[in-house]
């Protein structure tokens, strides 16, 4: 069964600049080294890794310079993927223009054509861009996991841990962590 990490928004000026808001990312060096582990795993056992990024080549055509102007702007330094993750290799990368790595994007297209079945989420934010792609996932009759020590929120632990909640609410209790799939992974060999 082909399986598909989805590593989301990673980029600096939410991870490194929580968005020029006050506050900063939830358990963020945990989150990072998550995520590398399992970029590194995935690659190792030949599932597919991809890379979901906030790419707006023009604000007039997205919703989210409404809550967020300023923010994912293509070719701006706070667009590009943080350095710890910018050299790991990804399968795809996929650029978006709102919430969900699929509103106009070839993401189900990639994830069709390698027969994926189960998508695995991790990034930023739990509650927005991770919650939303999931949602679509399931929608669109993915398995989908939340890796919860692989995603995190720029608005505290409280709110992270309501957005792991709200995930099991919509899309089941597919709630991971990293060593689970490191087990998993360990009974198959």
């Amino acid at each position: 069964m082909v399986k598909a990490l989805l590593v989301i928004d990673m980029q600096k000026e939410g991870v490194y600049h929580a968005y020029g808001k006050e506050g900063k990312m939830y358990r963020r060096r945990e989150v990072i080294d998550n995520i590398r582990f399992l970029i590194r795993k995935f690659n190792k056992d030949k599932q597919l890794v991809i890379q979901i990024k906030v790419w707006i080549t023009d604000p007039k055509l997205t919703s989210m310079t409404k809550t967020s102007p300023g923010e994912g702007l293509a070719n701006a330094e706070g667009s590009e993927i943080i350095d710890e993750l910018k050299d790991e290799l990804y399968d795809y990368v996929v650029k978006k223009t709102n919430y969900t790595g699929f509103y106009k994007t070839n993401l189900d297209s990639i994830l069709k054509k390698n027969k994926v079945k189960e998508v695995y989420l991790t990034g930023i934010n739990t509650g927005f861009c991770v919650f939303c792609t999931g949602l679509d996932a399931f929608y669109r009759g993915y398995d989908v996991f939340l890796v919860e020590d692989a995603s995190s929120t720029v608005a505290g632990k409280a709110f992270h841990n309501k957005d792991v909640k709200q995930f099991t609410w919509f899309c089941g209790n597919n709630v991971v962590k990293t060593s689970d799939l490191l087990k998993k992974a360990n009974k198959k060999s």
